[in-house]
């Protein structure tokens, strides 16, 4: 949600969820054991007073120095025609946070109809489930793929994922919510089409309803979307540096926006370990929502702090940190190769203010880090995960790139290094067929 923050610098915090809840943290770094005391302005009135004296370890975890900082304050049903909320620090007067002038409060979270989830939602299967479980005792291991195509989008994409992760001896499910039907299971051993409600979640949570007595024959459970392009050149590398963590549940990278979880567009379980039964009672559990906040809030983040309460030992194969590390590390070096490019000297020779759309963004960046603020090491470290092996590529970066981190010509040579060229091609057919505002410069 776009936020504003006018807080003086002395203050730190962030609002993780607006609504049906209210939740975030804020400390004065100057006495950091000291919690602060907020108000609480609803259309301008001032509504209540909050005391930020929640533990928070993720913050400290995010190397903030207060541990006693949060708050929270539930969005009752009369608050639901509000229009703005704007939280001061009661001392200074001075305001923290402010929601955008369109918010609009919500005391309940929007739900799927029983109809639009599950078994109920499944429109047509594909596939044999003797073959698919023979498949899955065979290997161990089962992956729930989430997927969606608009009625132009070529599947070439989806395929190359499901045969990649078949050469790692991974049986396959796809979901599919394209609003066009499938015409046969993209090579999968399964295949649910079912109706475009939950994102992702809900599709896992219709395979689990589905598909049980497979995942209880299954040693390992993988989930993933098809967010990402790739992989650039298999999984092999990627799995055998997951299975190395000797963890009970990894991904490929973890964040620490609105919280420490880990982000779930590739999910790995080891099934014989408590996982197996924290995964089934989550989706046992799940509730549906339908609205995509709601979904991050209560699927992606709410799986990892189920897992962490739990007890259960989660990581990423590129954890956050060493991304942040990495980018620091580079940083200088990175913002003088940009500068130094003789395209951005020339308009430099003509403009003494010019500077590239991606060093004004990696600056943003850098300076985010130093403050403490997260950012989406998908998108922001992008060069760092690629020169280490990450074999994946989010399609949002290359569609829009919503950071403006990436020189397209720079990521799409990088590419080109990497990948073999049928893959190029297909991740050329995938792009153009797809709605985006960027011109690729994939040469193939």
């Amino acid at each position: 949600m776009g936020i504003r923050r006018r807080a003086r610098p002395s203050i730190r915090g962030n609002v993780d969820q607006w609504s049906p809840r209210l939740v975030g943290w804020a400390y004065n770094p100057e006495s950091p054991d000291v919690p602060l005391q907020l108000s609480v302005f609803v259309d301008d009135v001032e509504f209540t007073r909050l005391i930020a004296s929640d533990a928070r370890n993720d913050v400290v975890g995010a190397g903030h120095e207060a541990l006693n900082c949060g708050f929270s304050f539930e969005i009752g049903a009369e608050l639901d025609d509000a229009r703005s909320i704007r939280i001061l620090e009661v001392s200074s007067k001075k305001e923290l946070f402010a929601t955008p002038s369109d918010f609009c409060f919500r005391s309940s979270t929007p739900r799927a109809q029983p109809s639009d989830v599950g078994v109920g939602s499944i429109k047509a299967e594909f596939g044999n489930k003797d073959s698919l479980m023979h498949a899955v005792r065979a290997s161990g291991s089962v992956a729930f793929v989430s997927s969606y195509r608009n009625a132009l989008e070529a599947d070439g994409s989806i395929r190359w994922l499901v045969e990649s992760l078949q050469a790692q001896g991974i049986a396959v499910v796809v979901i599919d919510t394209s609003e066009l039907q499938p015409t046969d299971s993209f090579g999968a051993q399964a295949l649910l089409w079912r109706k475009n409600v939950g994102f992702d979640f809900a599709s896992w949570s219709t395979a689990f309803e589905t598909y049980g007595d497979v995942v209880a024959s299954s040693e390992c459970l993988y989930l993933l979307n098809d967010s990402c392009v790739g992989p650039v050149n298999g999984f092999g590398e990627l799995l055998a540096k997951g299975k190395s963590l000797g963890v009970d549940v990894w991904s490929c990278t973890d964040s620490w926006n609105h919280g420490y979880h880990l982000q779930s567009y590739f999910l790995v379980f080891d099934m014989n370990t408590d996982a197996r039964g924290a995964v089934e009672r989550f989706f046992t559990s799940y509730s549906n929502p339908i609205a995509k906040s709601d979904v991050i809030v209560e699927g992606e983040l709410a799986l990892s702090r189920q897992l962490l309460a739990e007890g259960l030992s989660l990581a990423a194969a590129y954890p956050y940190s060493s991304l942040v590390e990495r980018f620091v590390a580079s940083f200088e070096l990175n913002i003088a190769r940009k500068m130094n490019d003789p395209g951005v000297r020339a308009l430099r020779g003509v403009n003494q203010t010019y500077l590239p759309q991606d060093v004004v963004a990696m600056t943003a960046v850098f300076d985010a880090i130093r403050a403490g603020h997260p950012v989406n090491p998908t998108h922001a470290f992008w060069r760092q995960l690629l020169d280490d092996g990450f074999p994946l590529v989010k399609r949002d970066l290359l569609l829009s790139d919503p950071l403006g981190m990436s020189d397209h010509e720079e990521i799409f040579a990088t590419l080109s290094k990497l990948c073999a060229q049928e893959y190029l091609e297909v991740v050329q057919e995938d792009l153009k067929r797809r709605d985006g505002n960027r011109v690729q410069y994939l040469e193939v």
